[in-house]
């Protein structure tokens, strides 16, 4: 639920970022706000996948401090880089850049 919620905050964040971006620039196509909600929904798609990848790697982390570093599960687990911050950053990074390109 908790990680739900995060990428539920960052959609509206970004619906709300997009929408004062249409608005102070005067756009009122509404063809180019349902393609920037489509590219919200495949964004946090994207992220809970990732964020599921993040819950995996933990959970391989936590079988390298059980197990020591000798065994393949937790050199997967080592290999296993990233993080909820970097995944949140690298979409707000997309948004920006792709609202920056309409105008």
């Amino acid at each position: 639920p908790a990680l739900e919620a995060q990428v539920e905050d960052w959609k509206n964040q970004s619906r709300m970022r997009y929408r004062q971006q249409l608005a102070a620039q005067g756009i009122t196509d509404s063809s180019m706000a349902g393609q920037l909600e489509g590219w919200i929904e495949l964004q946090a798609q994207k992220m809970r996948g990732e964020l599921a990848g993040n819950l995996y790697g933990q959970g391989l982390q936590g079988i390298h401090t059980a197990m020591g570093p000798s065994t393949v599960a937790s050199q997967t687990a080592m290999g296993m880089a990233g993080g909820t911050a970097g995944s949140l950053q690298a979409a707000n990074k997309a948004l920006s850049d792709l609202l920056g390109s309409s105008t």
